[in-house]
C-alpha cells in the first residue's frame, strides 16, 4: 500500500472524508500520521512555514500540494517538478466542470451544501411570487481588503473580490441591496453576520432561507479561472432568487443558457447594471429565474446519473499518488477529460 500523510494537521486536510479513505484504500493508497514511514507527504499550501521547513528537511520525500482553494496556492505552471507535485485551482486536475459543488462539497458526498441531489427545488416562478418578494438584491461575503486578495494571471486580476465588494456597496448606497458578512465598513448597516462568518457548520441553511426573501443575489465568485464554479450560483437558484453572477475568465456558459442568470461582465459599469436590475420586466425576470432553475434540475441529474462526478476528483489524486510513487504516468497536465454539458447550456 502506498502510504500519503498530512503535513498539517486538523479541518484543513482534504480528501479525508468517510468516502474519500474508503475509495483511496480500494486503490491501495492509505493514510499515516507518521512523517517518515509515509511515501508522499501532502500539504494544502507552499506558503506555511511547516511546509517549507519539512520540505528542506525531508527533501527526499515525494510530495503534493492538493488544494481547492485558489488562494490558497497560485501556482499557474510547473505543476510537477522534483519529486513535488501541485494540484489546484489551475492546474487543470481539481475542476473540470461546473458541477464540483452542486449537491456535495466538491469530493465529500456526505455534506450536501443544502441541496438534494435526488429532490432539488421544483417549484417554478411565477409574477405572483415575485411580486411578494424584498426587491432587492442580497449580497451574502464578508469584506476583504482588496491588494490582500489580489490574484493577478498572465498580468491580469482574477480575484473577483474587489469587483463584487463594489457591486455590493453601489447598489445598497442605491438603496437596492442588503449585505449579510462581516468586516465592512464604517457607514455600512449590515443585516447580519453570513452564517459561515458565524461558525455555523451548516450555514447554507441559514443563507438560503434568507435569499428566498431577495428578488437578485451578487454571487460572483472569489476567483475567475475556467470550471472554478463553486456553490454560490446554485444557492441563488435553491433560494428562489436570480443570480448576479460573471462569465468573464470562467467556462460557465458551459452548463447555462445566455439570458439566464445576469452576466455582471455584460455590463460597462455599476450604473448599467443597477439600471437593469431596476428595470427588469416581471416577465422577463420570471423567464430568466426559470431557465436557472431548469439547469439546476438537469445538473443533479448529471450527477446522479454519472458515477464518475462523484469519482472524478479522487480518481485524478489517485493517478497523481501512484506516478510519484513510481506505479503509473500522471495525467497530462491541463486535464480537462471531464467536462460535462447541460442539455440547456449547449
Amino acid at each position: 500500500m502506498i502510504k500519503v500523510c498530512w503535513i498539517t494537521k486538523g479541518p484543513s486536510n482534504y480528501l479525508t472524508d468517510e468516502f474519500s479513505v474508503s475509495y483511496l484504500k480500494s486503490k491501495d493508497i492509505g493514510y499515516t500520521n507518521n512523517l517518515l514511514a509515509a511515501d508522499i507527504l501532502l500539504a494544502p499550501s507552499q506558503l506555511s512555514r511547516r511546509f517549507k521547513l519539512l520540505h528542506s528537511l525531508l527533501f527526499f520525500k515525494k510530495k503534493i500540494v492538493w488544494t481547492n482553494e485558489p488562494a490558497f496556492d497560485r501556482t499557474f505552471e510547473n505543476f510537477r517538478s522534483k519529486g513535488k507535485t501541485v494540484m489546484n485551482a489551475y492546474s487543470g486536475n481539481v475542476f473540470m466542470h461546473n458541477l464540483h459543488f452542486l449537491g456535495s462539497y466538491h469530493y465529500d458526498f456526505d455534506n450536501d451544501l443544502g441541496i438534494n441531489l435526488h429532490d432539488p427545488p421544483s417549484k417554478l416562478m411565477t409574477i405572483n411570487d415575485l411580486k411578494k418578494k424584498n426587491q432587492k438584491c442580497l449580497c451574502v461575503y464578508g469584506y476583504r481588503n482588496p491588494e490582500e486578495a489580489s490574484i493577478i494571471y498572465q498580468e491580469g486580476e482574477i480575484s473577483l473580490n474587489e469587483a463584487r465588494q463594489d457591486a455590493a456597496q453601489f447598489l445598497y448606497d442605491k438603496g437596492m441591496a442588503d449585505i449579510m458578512g462581516k468586516g465592512w465598513p464604517k457607514g455600512i448597516q449590515i443585516i447580519e453576520q453570513s452564517g459561515y462568518d458565524s461558525g455555523e457548520n451548516k450555514w447554507w441553511i441559514r443563507k438560503i432561507d434568507m435569499l428566498k426573501k431577495y428578488k437578485f443575489n451578487i454571487c460572483l465568485e472569489n476567483t475567475a479561472f475556467p470550471y472554478y464554479c463553486t456553490e454560490k450560483i446554485w444557492h441563488a437558484i435553491a433560494g428562489e432568487c436570480l443570480p448576479v453572477y460573471s462569465s468573464a475568465g470562467n467556462a460557465i456558459y458551459d452548463t447555462f443558457p445566455k439570458n439566464s442568470f445576469v452576466d455582471m461582465s455584460e455590463f460597462a459599469s455599476l450604473e448599467q447594471l443597477y439600471n437593469f436590475l431596476k428595470d427588469m420586466p416581471d416577465e422577463e425576470y420570471v423567464e430568466r429565474y426559470n431557465k436557472c432553475l431548469q439547469v439546476l434540475r438537469e445538473s443533479c441529474r448529471n450527477r446522479v446519473q454519472n458515477p464518475n462526478m462523484k469519482t472524478d476528483i479522487l480518481e485524478n489524486f489517485v493517478q497523481e499518488v501512484r506516478a510519484l510513487a513510481g506505479k503509473a504516468d500522471p495525467l497530462p497536465n491541463g486535464n480537462r477529460q471531464m467536462r460535462l454539458h447541460s442539455d440547456i447550456g449547449t
